[in-house]
């Protein structure tokens, strides 16, 4: 790996698998941090088992030469664990760095501590009833798991909110919701809100007591959709625009919010005083689901690129089989969806994905495949749980960079894990180059591939 060139917008889309983990690095050589998932330690996940969260390596490791260095927000888009479990031991660190960010953009309806202690008081309760129940009932034990895992993931961000207010720090709080300006982050660095609004928040919050709750009350086969809060309404998606270069990060945010967001900006006539949807850079919504996205989605999202550039759209996924039920992210309806908008609007798209197959020799016609970009082992700064590998020679990148990284190798012989998708984008033409972040290591699902061998490939 080279190291990031100066005035370049950095993105780095981290493989934790079925989750969001995201370090952007501005121009000025800020950072900021969207979700905090660092991957399932369970050995049925495929994806890469990081030590700790990735972007914390990478600081830390950065900051070695750079005493500098600090954080210009973190955000954390809802409250599934797949975007916030990892949370509270990030911010242990960040306080022990004396890293803590500027700007801290939570999800709305996280102020709801009276759901938070009126879950607390009925475990509290009904503990020897619910734990009775859950020895003979396999299910509900592995709700009440859910539940008592989900509390302590909110109450992590809670105690931080708490933290900050109670000893004064220097935090801007803030949570996303509606649309207009979250953050003047200067040096042309604006971030604007697109999703949610206040009509989903309050239906969110009117759910959370009366219906988590219900899944412990409940232990005969309920209606899924009778008892399920659905956390994504909430979510929160961020523009962030750097001179001409726009990168939007979509969270889990799913198509109906996604079209009330796209009505309301028209119907507000906002498109003279902040830029609409499109990006150059899309962070696709829930990993890529049918249910975040349409025909019109797409259209709304894809940029009006120079022609000599291409839309880049990234996915962050993890290793579902397509024989199983549900079938791989992203869903062949997603990508056949982008290819009829893409083709309608005249626009080069370019899709990678964190499950992509690295297998330079892979014969799946669906495969979306590592697109020749180069691959950069970072086994040295990236390193697995119970890893035994050997370590290759390092070799230290630009000056300004600080960070020991490994030789560039060539895709053969064993098949490396993915470590990251890396994005560096010229915010003056937009311009974009694309690098695969690897990891040396056994049983790389990467060299397995995810997608249906027997279906037309789409042709983005």
């Amino acid at each position: 790996m080279t190291s990031p060139v100066h005035n370049k917008l950095r993105i780095i889309v981290f493989n934790v698998g079925n989750g969001d983990h995201i370090l952007v690095q501005l121009p000025d050589k800020r950072f900021g941090i969207i979700d905090c998932f660092k991957g399932y330690n369970s050995s049925k996940h495929h994806n890469p088992r990081f030590e700790e969260l990735p972007a914390l390596t990478y600081l830390k490791a950065y900051r070695k030469n750079n005493p500098d260095t600090s954080l210009a927000f973190l955000h954390i888009s809802h409250p599934d664990a797949d975007h916030i479990k990892g949370f509270g031991e990030f911010w242990k660190h960040l306080w022990a760095l004396e890293l803590l960010p500027e700007y801290l953009w939570v999800f709305a309806g996280v102020n709801t501590p009276r759901y938070i202690n009126q879950f607390h008081d009925f475990i509290q309760k009904n503990k020897k009833r619910i734990n009775q129940d859950a020895r003979i009932d396999e299910k509900l034990s592995l709700k009440r798991n859910r539940i008592n895992n989900y509390k302590k993931d909110w109450i992590s961000l809670i105690s931080a909110l708490k933290q900050i207010k109670s000893k004064g720090l220097n935090v801007k709080v803030s949570q996303v919701i509606d649309l207009g300006i979250l953050a003047d982050l200067d040096n042309d660095v604006v971030v604007y809100k697109k999703a949610p609004f206040p009509d989903q928040s309050d239906k969110f919050i009117s759910q959370l007591s009366k219906k988590d709750i219900s899944i412990l009350l409940e232990k005969n086969g309920e209606d899924k959709k009778a008892v399920h809060v659905d956390k994504n309404q909430i979510s929160a998606a961020l523009l962030l625009v750097c001179e001409k270069a726009k990168v939007l990060f979509g969270g889990d945010v799913p198509d109906e919010v996604w079209n009330f967001s796209f009505d309301e900006f028209d119907s507000r006539n906002l498109a003279k005083r902040e830029p609409n949807h499109k990006a150059h850079l899309i962070k696709v919504s829930h990993h890529g689901s049918r249910h975040s996205y349409s025909e019109r989605i797409w259209r709304e999202k894809l940029s009006e690129t120079p022609k000599e550039h291409e839309t880049h759209v990234v996915i962050s996924a993890g290793q579902r089989f397509a024989h199983l039920n549900p079938p791989p992210h992203p869903h062949e309806d997603t990508l056949s969806w982008l290819d009829t908008a893409s083709n309608e609007i005249d626009c080069d798209v370019v899709v990678s994905s964190t499950n992509m197959c690295l297998n330079p020799n892979c014969k799946n016609k669906t495969c979306l495949g590592s697109r020749g970009y180069k691959a950069e082992d970072m086994g040295d700064l990236f390193k697995e749980q119970s890893s035994k590998r050997k370590k290759t020679p390092k070799e230290i990148a630009g000056k300004d960079s600080g960070i020991e990284i490994q030789k560039a190798v060539p895709l053969k012989g064993e098949i490396p894990k993915l470590a990251a998708i890396v994005y560096d984008i010229d915010p003056q033409t937009t311009q974009m180059e694309v690098k695969l972040w690897t990891i040396p290591g056994e049983k790389s699902y990467t060299g397995k591939c995810v997608y249906p061998p027997n279906k037309q490939k789409p042709s983005i």
